[in-house]
């Protein structure tokens, strides 16, 4: 079977399994296995997937991060990093072990599985720990498991497409809350610059792909002077941001908010653009639909996403998902700035002229019908209530079948009123607004079979008026 091709669907869930004994505490390469997990997942059929973390608490990370993330201080890093574990889509049930020898077990009974897709899982883990204690050892499982994209565009190449991250639907819920308040007519961009050698708790590694900070900042106050419809939202730890940034008007830091990763994640994922230094937080971008800029793209980083040096764009990016090693200068940020905005730009001023458009026809439409409409609810107005008016007098004179054929005559008229407003296509607004004549109770019960004839709903409603009429009735 193609490697491409999903296999029959499979009723047990597929086992990932992250230790970090041989894999990092970095956000960027758990994104980058969890695409490559539900590659997997979806090669064998698996339709859910099981997440089985390992964080021995006497030895919680792999040898090049051993220095800074202690028995003392892993508890932490977990915690930040455990919403992006949950950007898999299948996530069904995480399971988290501090006891390597409970992790063990666990895994022991995953091994009585005959799925061989569950078997290789298994295999590919036990290889990795036996190889654990060196640098050199763990450089092929870094390579095939976090950081090499060779997979991936083999997987793009034969399929045409890569499976995409999503947030969880709580912190999307909340993002979305969040952008709405920032208004309708706002262009988001998400935004993260590395500066990792501004913060003392992490590694300082790759101080190459630190951000060129006075770039980006003159960017920025440009951008708040000359486009006053955009905000950016600054993400990552506050501890690599100097403080100037979040004195800009159009700068938001989510963090200050009481936000974590897992909103911002989800904040990628419903901006109008992501825009920042080669980081985790550019990994959450690369595996959306998002239009992006990623900079600080090396040859090295060239290599692992397997484009040639100088290349702009990943085998599996659309039009609007750029990568560039360029200089970070003021002039490139915003070049590369300029092209979503004006795109943002002309969907909006399109979207609001068809919206004008509307509102004229509808506008023309009232002025050409409504004294139309007018004469025929006056005429027909009064109908129904006369009848509902003589039914129930008829009622309690205990005259139950002359009512009832009253209370069907009355139904019967209910719709040539509103056959004859939808004949018109008005806004629904004018129809209600010319129906508020009618009593309260009378009115709500037209607007329900205007709207929605022969629904359940507008059948319970005449149903309870009959049962009204003849409660009114002597026994």
């Amino acid at each position: 079977m193609p490697t491409g091709s999903p296999a029959p669907p499979c009723t047990e869930a597929y086992p990932a399994i992250y230790d970090f004994s041989t894999l990092p505490y970095a956000l960027g390469d758990i994104l980058t296995w969890s695409v490559k997990t539900l590659i997997r997942a979806r090669q064998g059929g698996f339709e859910k997937v099981d997440l089985y973390l390992c964080c021995d608490a006497l030895a919680p990370a792999s040898v090049p991060q051993r220095a800074f993330i202690t028995p003392e201080s892993y508890q932490l890093h977990l915690l930040e990093l455990l919403p992006a574990f949950h950007c898999n889509p299948l996530v069904e049930n995480l399971h988290i072990f501090t006891d390597r020898r409970e992790f063990a077990k666990a895994l022991t009974g995953l091994g009585r599985s005959s799925n061989p897709h569950v078997i290789a899982a298994l295999r590919r883990h036990e290889e990795a720990l036996s190889h654990s204690d060196t640098l050199e050892g763990l450089a092929p499982t870094f390579h095939r498991e976090v950081t090499f994209h060779d997979d991936i565009n083999a997987y793009h190449a034969e399929t045409g497409f890569v499976p995409r991250l999503a947030s969880s639907s709580a912190y999307l819920q909340e993002a979305l809350s969040f952008r709405k308040n920032l208004g309708e007519n706002i262009f988001v961009v998400a935004m993260q610059f590395r500066m990792r050698q501004a913060d003392v708790t992490m590694d300082g590694v790759d101080p190459e792909r630190d951000a060129d900070y006075l770039a980006w900042f003159r960017f920025l106050d440009l951008v708040h002077r000359k486009f006053p419809h955009v905000r950016f939202l600054l993400l990552g730890k506050l501890q690599e941001k100097p403080v100037q940034t979040l004195g800009l008007p159009n700068v938001i830091a989510p963090r200050l908010l009481g936000m974590s990763l897992g909103h911002e994640l989800a904040l990628i994922q419903i901006s109008d653009f992501y825009l920042g230094s080669t980081s985790g937080f550019a990994a959450m971008a690369m595996f959306s639909d998002v239009p992006y800029c990623i900079t600080k793209f090396t040859a090295p980083s060239c290599e692992i996403v397997g484009i040639p040096p100088n290349g702009s764009r990943l085998p599996f990016g659309h039009e609007s998902q750029v990568v560039t090693g360029a200089p970070e200068t003021q002039e490139m940020l915003l070049a590369h700035f300029l092209k979503p905005y004006r795109a943002w730009l002309a969907k909006r001023n399109d979207k609001n002229e068809k919206t004008k458009e509307e509102r004229d026809a509808i506008g023309l439409a009232t002025s050409q019908h409504f004294q139309l409409v007018n004469r025929s609810i006056e005429q027909l107005r009064g109908v129904p209530l006369r009848s509902m008016t003589r039914a129930v007098a008829l009622s309690t004179k205990g005259e139950h079948v002359a009512a009832l054929s009253l209370i069907d005559q009355a139904l019967q008229e209910m719709p040539e009123v509103c056959a004859c407003l939808r004949n018109f296509h008005l806004n629904r607004a004018v129809i209600l607004g010319r129906l508020q004549r009618w009593s309260e109770a009378h009115e709500a019960a037209l607007q329900e079979i205007a709207f929605h004839p022969g629904s359940p709903e507008a059948r319970q409603l005449l149903e309870q008026i009959s049962g009204i009429v003849r409660q009114l009735s002597p026994s």
